[in-house]
C-alpha cells in the first residue's frame, strides 16, 4: 500500500521509514494516518478526474473553443493540444499517466506512462490492466523503459476480486504477464508516440 508523504506528497511504499522523494521521516501512527487519507483522497480523486475527464455528460463546445476537435472543451478536456492523449493522473515525482484514444474510444484505450525523466512504457492494453497492475502490488512509478521494474509490494486480494467481478470474462495474469500483453498489444506505440514527442 502506498501513502502519500506530509511533506512533498509524493507516494511512498508503508513499510517505508522515510520519503523517497525528499527524505522526511515518516512516524508509524503518520503513516498509518497518511495511508488511510490517501485511500480516502487518491480513490475519490482518480474516480472524479475519470468522471470528469471520461465519464461526465459533455457539454455543449464551441468548435472555437475546442482547439484539439476530440468533443471535449475548457475544464473537460484534458490535454486540449491532442486529441488522443487524455492525462488522468500524475505520480509524486511528476510523471503522468494518459490513455491513448484509439478510434473506437476510451474503453479500448492503452494506458501509458510518461515519466518525468523521460521514460514511456505502455502499462495496460486498458484501464482495467492499469488497476490490475495496482492490485497485484506494483507501483506504476516503478516500471521503467522496456518495462523493467522493482519487485511488487504486497497484493490486495480486496481489490483482486473487485477487478474480477467486473470482467469475469476476462484471464487475469501476474503484473509481468499484464505488462507484457500491453507491450505486445501495441508493439507500435511507443516509437510513435517518441516520434510525435520530437517532431
Amino acid at each position: 500500500m502506498l501513502v502519500s508523504c506530509p511533506s512533498c506528497g509524493g507516494f511512498v511504499p508503508e513499510a517505508r521509514t522515510t520519503c523517497l522523494h525528499c527524505d522526511t521521516r515518516l512516524g508509524r501512527g503518520l503513516r498509518r494516518l497518511a495511508r488511510a487519507a490517501a485511500g480516502l483522497a487518491g480513490g475519490g480523486a482518480f474516480l472524479v478526474t475519470l468522471a470528469a475527464c471520461y465519464g461526465a455528460p459533455r457539454h455543449a463546445c464551441s468548435p472555437d473553443d475546442d482547439k484539439d476537435k476530440d468533443g471535449y472543451c475548457g475544464a473537460q478536456d484534458c490535454d486540449e493540444g491532442n486529441p488522443a492523449i487524455h492525462a488522468f493522473a500524475q505520480d509524486g515525482a511528476g510523471g503522468q499517466y494518459v490513455l491513448w484514444v484509439a478510434p473506437s474510444g476510451v474503453d479500448d484505450a492503452p494506458v501509458l506512462k510518461l515519466g518525468r525523466d523521460g521514460e514511456l512504457v505502455v502499462l495496460g492494453r486498458d484501464l482495467l490492466d492499469f488497476a490490475w497492475l495496482i492490485a497485484c502490488g506494483l507501483e506504476p512509478i516503478a516500471v521503467e523503459d522496456g518495462g523493467s521494474f522493482r519487485d511488487p509490494l504486497t497484493a490486495s486480494a480486496e481489490m483482486q476480486q473487485w477487478l474480477r467481478s467486473l470482467a469475469p470474462e476476462r484471464s487475469f495474469g501476474t503484473a509481468r504477464e499484464t505488462l507484457d500483453a500491453a507491450v505486445a498489444a501495441y508493439p507500435e506505440l511507443v516509437a510513435h508516440v517518441r516520434a510525435l514527442a520530437a517532431g
